[in-house]
């Protein structure tokens, strides 16, 4: 019986959830898309930077480089990232 008891009371929880769109103490939905779409708009301005020193590369030596400097930049983002994100 405790058990039925617990069961209804998480299926209810569930659904208080889901029709209210967000978790509890957590960001809403509006929030978390924005967040996502700065982090897509970021991503996209690295990789123009590199498509474009990729471009302008004319010679093996000059291709690594980008490669390097974008792994670097990469890493030093995501670092920063997970600094934000440990708050």
């Amino acid at each position: 019986m405790r058990l039925f008891v617990a069961m209804a009371g998480l299926v209810f929880s569930l659904g208080a959830f889901a029709a209210d769109g967000k978790a509890p103490g957590g960001p809403d939905f509006q929030q978390m898309k924005a967040r996502a779409l700065e982090r897509i708009d970021r991503r996209e301005a690295m990789l123009r930077e590199h498509r474009a020193c990729v471009e302008k590369a004319e010679d093996v030596s000059a291709l690594k480089q980008c490669h390097e400097s974008m792994r670097q930049k990469a890493k030093a983002h995501h670092g920063n990232a997970v600094k934000h994100h440990e708050g």
